[in-house]
């Protein structure tokens, strides 16, 4: 891929890696500390302990972000996607939608195209090459995404399963720290609503789109998206001569 990216006629804003992650709306820890002997162990959580979305990211190998999309339960012409997402605070810093289990699958990863992706490329200039890098997932590589990435004048670029790890920004250097963020604001939340219970009322659905907005926006860096493109033996823009392509 290095050759491929690198190439002269190659604009890094228009190389993108997007990938799903869940996100649960209570992230309390599996584990607790206790003196031993203790006959009773205390544990705090939401109510609703179970209740997931799932968040796409995107990033360009210019360190530029794209929106966030996020994917609650429910059915895209339901209550929660029909009125309430019209009231959410964070509806114009997010790109919000419903599915029946919360996750990405074939008509959202074409609303992901549509919404978020044809956005961010109505500066390209017409003609110039563009590349996403996607994993495995099977939604990914249905005909009709690729019917719609051709029609883009995009070319998509599969990252072999087992190597995601390695070789897809999202996960080299963007989700770990985003999602650590993000329970970060879960933690101050349940600290300022419930300091003395086990188990207090569960989040909303605004509220995690709070928390997914503010981490995204103040807490991954333009540096923290650089270095993802460049981890250390797998770097898609190796170091020449002790500075960054």
């Amino acid at each position: 891929m290095r050759p491929i990216l690198s190439a002269p006629n190659m604009e890094q804003r228009w190389i993108i890696n997007m990938d799903q992650t869940p996100i649960y709306l209570s992230m309390h820890p599996n584990r607790t500390l206790e003196l031993v002997g203790a006959t009773t162990v205390n544990g705090r959580r939401t109510h609703d302990n179970g209740s997931r979305f799932s968040c796409c990211l995107a990033v360009s190998a210019k360190s530029e972000k794209l929106k966030p999309r996020l994917i609650f339960k429910g059915t895209p012409t339901g209550r929660i996607a029909t009125r309430e997402f019209r009231t959410n605070h964070y509806r114009d810093r997010l790109v919000l939608a419903c599915q029946e289990s919360a996750w990405q699958d074939r008509n959202n990863i074409l609303l992901w195209i549509d919404r978020v992706l044809v956005p961010y490329l109505q500066e390209k200039v017409t003609g110039a090459p563009a590349a996403i890098l996607l994993d495995e997932f099977r939604v990914h590589w249905t005909e009709e995404v690729g019917a719609r990435f051709q029609a883009l004048g995009i070319t998509p670029y599969r990252i072999p399963g087992g190597c995601t790890g390695l070789a897809q920004p999202i996960n080299v250097g963007i989700g770990k720290p985003f999602k650590d963020h993000v329970r970060a604001k879960w933690w101050e939340w349940l600290d300022e609503n419930g300091p003395d219970a086990s188990i207090v009322r569960s989040a909303t659905r605004e509220l995690g789109c709070q928390w997914v907005a503010e981490s995204w926006e103040t807490n991954i860096t333009q540096e923290t998206v650089q270095h993802s493109w460049r981890k250390t033996g797998f770097s898609y823009f190796p170091e020449v001569d002790g500075g960054i392509v």
